[in-house]
């Protein structure tokens, strides 16, 4: 799929965008995975490097557990309160840390103060999308291009394991203590 948005996006004549190009993809959670795919794939010589952001670079049994809890909570959710799973939801987005040093109803309010139209439906289907994600730590060792990851500690969900997966075997890696 990302091969085909690339290829339209140099197709469209705007000159906005070409494979010739250098460019760096920039991605955030299950993004990471779909860039890391691509990226050991289509082994494309301009791109110059990898800038992941709490990257998920495999579902564990957590991350699983999570996402089948959150597809059976959004198929027993009825569609008159769409406030029901994204509470549900919200309990794996905000870390021990972050709720200490503010309110989970302000944490809420936060979250949702930008107006989401996804549906139930929307929901159960991307909650399937997580569940079959490919698992790029294989792929990792033909990934030529610099990889830079960036991930906190204390995530809920997409924990440190996930995102040091990206770094491991790599030459001048380390990681950045607190």
């Amino acid at each position: 799929c990302l091969s085909k948005l690339l290829s339209h996006l140099e197709g469209t004549g705007k000159k906005k965008f070409s494979l010739d190009d250098r460019f760096f993809f920039l991605a955030h959670g299950s993004g990471a995975s779909i860039a890391t795919y691509y990226a050991a794939t289509y082994r494309s010589t301009n791109l110059k490097g990898l800038l992941l952001v709490n990257g998920l670079s495999y579902v564990d049994t957590h991350f699983a557990s999570v996402f089948h809890d959150c597809r059976n909570v959004f198929s027993c959710s009825p569609e008159s309160r769409p406030d029901l799973p994204v509470y549900f939801y919200a309990r794996f987005l905000f870390s021990q840390s972050y709720l200490s040093k503010t309110t989970s109803s302000l944490a809420l309010n936060i979250y949702t103060a930008i107006h989401n139209p996804i549906t139930l439906d929307g929901r159960k289907r991307l909650c399937q999308g997580v569940l079959g994600h490919v698992d790029t730590r294989p792929l990792l060792k033909d990934i030529g291009s610099p990889i830079i990851s960036i991930h906190g500690e204390n995530s809920t969900l997409v924990r440190s394991t996930h995102a040091s997966e990206y770094v491991k075997g790599r030459r001048n890696c380390t990681t950045i203590p607190n």
